[in-house]
């Protein structure tokens, strides 16, 4: 794992110490439309986390020249002192410096503004082979294969317990640990008793990656391939739920009070309606699976991230409509949620949902659009 630490005197609860850090020194050269993500530590003289603090990222010269950073979100420190900066790299093969800065307020950078000591970033050409989704050998993922099974193989000689691996499916990242030694490793994506992610179904094309990291922070990568989805059971095209609703953004955003506190995301959980007949009284009551679906967009509108929170269907009385998904209400309590939304920095989120009933799938087509700045605790 690459890191780097710098140290500046200062008074408590001002920032005085920046780290940086990535799950692994390597990036690939041929993905320069996917965005690595960095981890940045703020802390003050004592070693206490500062939070509220803009960071970003700085490209140095070095003997194979400079590479092209492009930051996708604006990172903001969290409550434990934690930004990811999520930032798409580049260059040629080669070996290569990055440090964390910090920013003022408009995102620039200033006099004297602290900085970490050199991270460094190693580019290099993939040498693994393309996932295998034998579900779709035509290039094409239809219902009967949904329903059979889907599964991506990332094949990786000479994996072993504790390697990363992450799977890179359009917008969407999946990532495992791998619990025994093996050639390659499966994520099962549909099938019995999994309950789907329904971002990477739907009814478009995909384009789909993957790599490996090792414990020592070592970084191996695959080349490409693309298939596309087409369903009419479901992907998106069945326009028949309502949305759902965040109480917290009632008045259109989102910020950094709202986060640490914990939102709450209310799904309806009355009728579906399909071409004039009820196919459920009550839709998650009657689910055989459920998720929320959320897509984090930059400033300029450009997707950076995507999160699937699975929801445990199972015994939801019929009376609950609204049904609420409460992420946890105590700020020193890091979830995938709030770890997700804090990364945004500034920008957007839309929000959907989806429930299967029977042998459809229903994404919700009247999509949630929350803005967000974590730069500020208040609106």
């Amino acid at each position: 794992m690459g890191k780097s630490i710098t140290a500046k005197n200062s008074a408590a609860s001002v920032p005085a110490l920046i780290e940086l850090n990535s799950d692994s020194n390597d990036w690939c050269t041929e993905w320069p439309d996917i965005s690595k993500r960095f981890y940045i530590h703020v802390y003050d003289s004592d070693k206490n986390p500062v939070s509220g603090v803009a960071v970003g990222l700085e490209a140095l010269e070095t003997a194979d020249g400079k590479p092209e950073l492009t930051l996708m979100n604006r990172p903001v420190t969290n409550a434990y002192g934690i930004a990811i900066a999520l930032c798409r790299i580049k260059a040629e093969a080669g070996y290569y410096k990055v440090i964390a800065v910090q920013k003022n307020d408009s995102g620039s950078i200033y006099i004297d503004a602290l900085q970490s000591s050199p991270m460094n970033l190693n580019m290099k050409a993939s040498e693994l082979p393309a996932p295998r989704v034998p579900a779709a050998f035509d290039g094409i993922i239809d219902d009967d294969d949904y329903a059979n099974g889907v599964v991506a193989n990332v094949i990786a000689a000479g994996l072993q317990r504790g390697n990363m691996v992450y799977l890179q499916w359009g917008d969407n990242v999946l990532q495992n640990a791998v619990q025994e030694d093996a050639e390659s490793y499966p994520f099962f994506l549909t099938g019995e008793g999994i309950v789907p992610n329904e971002q990477l179904f739907q009814n478009q094309s995909y384009r789909v990656r993957a790599f490996v990291v090792d414990p020592a922070g070592n970084g191996s990568f695959s080349t490409d391939t693309f298939l596309t989805v087409s369903r009419t059971q479901g992907g998106g095209a069945l326009p028949f739920c309502e949305p759902l609703d965040i109480p917290q953004g009632d008045d259109g955003s989102l910020n950094q009070e709202d986060i640490l506190g914990g939102v709450t995301i209310n799904i309806p959980n009355g009728p579906l309606i399909l071409k004039g007949h009820i196919q459920a009284e009550h839709q998650l009551t009657e689910a055989l699976a459920a998720s929320i679906n959320l897509k984090a967009l930059n400033n300029k509108g450009v997707t950076i991230d995507t999160l699937n929170i699975p929801l445990n269907v199972v015994n939801i009385p019929a009376e609950d409509d609204p049904y609420s998904f409460q992420d946890t209400s105590d700020p020193s309590q890091p979830t995938a949620l709030k770890d997700f939304l804090m990364s945004i920095g500034v920008g957007s989120i839309r929000a959907s949902y989806s429930v299967t009933i029977k042998d459809y799938t229903y994404t919700v087509t009247k999509e949630r659009s929350y803005e967000v700045d974590t730069s500020n605790s208040r609106h």
